[in-house]
């Protein structure tokens, strides 16, 4: 990909669908103005989705409903249905979504053996303590880890996996490892990677002795002010952003950074559950604290509970979700309990999806 400087006056979002489309002309790709109205949000947006790489083999529809954005259709991962999530968000017409997207289905033993792949294949956390299983479609992980991040990158990597429709993170935190640079450089560009504002951006991170500095541009104050929040993770000390300068000429059309106070992340949570059809009936609370949602309550089913931890995460401000909603329905056998001990795992060259 050019560097974004060579785009000169082209957004960066024309330039990118058009290396996407490659035969799209500019006349179409590049809106001359901002959506105005419900349909044509609704028709940006599933094109910005249509348009991503990443969201290859996705079908996703976007209907918005009192600046809620409902999405349905069917994705091939866990990963392209948070994604597809995460653009719809970046419009300013949309405060929260409803996540009703359906994952493709594959075999168990498929998703199994691909989760296993994702996780062997990195070495941005000691995978050789973590095990994997399934529960159907579901994921199952368990063992421990040296921090909350941790854990959740660990949930981020195997939710890649195909046919997986939900990843119940059973890890236990145990503080005992400490992490190097390079573990951290890996997760900060995989989140640079996966965050739909940073498309088509060319920013590196470098770390040394936990002091995170980052080069490049960005498009706009708010994407700058995004990366510093988002460079905060786990043996991290410092951020020096000296060397990102706020290009204007690099900003995308109709999207913005939303960082929510802890009152408004709950607040967009309750208006997504109310408005969706599978849990506006379940008795669900939510409490936030450090970035973190605990779901507390019951529902009938673990489709449920699955959807409104889905949800959750798609929320402005979430950083991770603790899943404590009790099931009426009966339990389930995990159908490989398996340990899973990665032999030789391989740096992560390529971070991000």
């Amino acid at each position: 990909m050019k560097h974004p400087s060579s785009f000169s006056n082209l957004s960066r979002w024309a330039a990118f669908s058009a290396a996407a489309l490659g035969t799209v002309t500019l006349s179409v790709a590049t809106p001359q103005m901002d959506p105005e109205g419900v349909t044509e949000v609704s028709e940006f947006l599933q094109m910005e989705i249509y348009h991503d790489t990443m969201m290859e083999g996705s079908e996703v529809t976007v209907g918005i409903e009192e600046r809620i954005a409902i999405l349905t259709g069917t994705v091939t991962s866990l990963a392209q249905a948070e994604r597809a999530a995460a653009k719809a968000l970046t419009s300013p017409d949309v405060l929260t979504v409803v996540n009703q997207i359906k994952i493709a289905p594959q075999e168990g033993s498929e998703i199994l053996t691909h989760a296993r792949s994702l996780l062997a294949s990195q070495e941005v956390i000691d995978n050789s303590r973590i095990s994997v299983s399934t529960i159907g479609s579901r994921l199952i992980l368990e063992g421990n880890v040296g921090s909350l991040d941790e854990g959740e990158l660990a949930r981020e990597i195997v939710s890649e996996a195909p046919g997986a429709t939900a990843v119940e993170n059973r890890l236990a935190v145990d503080f005992q490892s400490i992490r190097s640079d390079n573990q951290i450089t890996y997760q900060l560009q995989y989140t640079v990677n996966d965050d739909p504002l940073f498309t088509g951006l060319d920013i590196v991170p470098e770390v040394k002795d936990g002091i995170v500095a980052w080069n490049g541009e960005v498009g706009s104050r708010g994407e700058f002010d995004r990366l510093i929040r988002r460079s905060y993770v786990t043996g991290v000390f410092e951020v020096d952003a000296s060397g990102v300068s706020v290009n204007g000429d690099l900003a995308m059309e109709a999207v913005e950074d939303k960082n929510y106070s802890p009152s408004q992340s709950i607040e967009a949570l309750t208006a997504a559950i109310n408005h969706d059809s599978r849990l506006k009936e379940e008795k669900i609370s939510a409490e936030m604290d450090a970035g973190i949602i605990t779901l507390t309550g019951s529902v009938e089913t673990t489709a449920q509970s699955d959807a409104a931890e889905l949800t959750a995460r798609c929320i402005p401000g979430v950083l991770g979700v603790s899943n404590q909603l009790s099931i009426a329905g009966a339990d389930e056998v995990a159908s490989d309990p398996k340990e899973f001990n990665a032999a030789s795992p391989r740096l992560l060259t390529q971070p991000g999806r």
